[in-house]
């Protein structure tokens, strides 16, 4: 057997009860973000820049279940720019400076982890401009330290311990020869179990 943990591999590779993933359900990801920018805007009309990790599974399911999820509550919603920054803070920073410079209305970044959440911010500081709403994933000590300064909205955090615990749990019915699909967070096709993503949004959330 073969456990897969947090980076969800192709659903093709996995068999049931044998080879399965570990980890976040990444669309939660993407509708936290999306609910916190619909929660702390009352604009009806919103300019949405995404930035995306590489090319897979990940970045899309964070990215769609975000715009499907800010579509569905009837706003108007612009992209205004959508590519991927593979992950980088230094690529993301770049690709702002140069978005920067079309001057296009942005409200909303919504990017698929903390570096390149990073990255916009110090592009949009770099050019002294308002920062709009930033949404990360990760947790990170640097994106934290954004939110605690105002600079950033929300992080989705993983918690590591909890996928950890997951792990070895699953591992070990896999290792007995039994089903996984009494573990809390088992789908029932036994291919999965998932864990969930927290918003991190203030203070008191900073320092639990």
């Amino acid at each position: 057997p073969v456990v897969f943990y947090n980076f969800q591999p192709s659903e093709s590779v996995l068999k049931a009860n044998q080879d399965v993933y570990v980890g976040p359900e990444e669309e939660m990801a993407g509708r936290l973000q999306a609910n916190y920018v619909l929660k702390h805007t009352s604009k009806q009309e919103l300019n949405v820049a995404i930035l995306k990790g590489q090319r897979g599974l990940v970045s899309e399911k964070r990215t769609n279940t975000f715009k499907e999820t800010l579509e569905k509550s009837g706003r108007s919603v612009n992209y205004v720019f959508t590519d991927y920054s593979d992950w980088g803070e230094d690529k993301a920073e770049r690709q702002m400076e140069l978005f920067l410079k079309t001057g296009q209305p942005c409200d909303v970044i919504a990017s698929n982890n903390d570096d390149m959440a990073l990255g916009a911010i110090k592009a949009f500081k770099k050019a002294h401009k308002k920062l709009p709403i930033v949404c990360g994933v990760d947790a990170s000590a640097d994106a934290k330290a954004k939110i605690s300064a105002g600079e950033m909205g929300l992080t989705a955090d993983q918690p590591a311990k909890i996928q950890g615990e997951k792990c070895i749990e699953t591992a070990l019915k896999l290792i007995e020869g039994k089903k996984i699909t009494d573990i809390k967070g088992s789908t029932e096709d036994g291919l999965y179990v998932y864990t969930n993503f927290k918003a991190i949004t203030n203070s008191q959330d900073l320092n639990n």
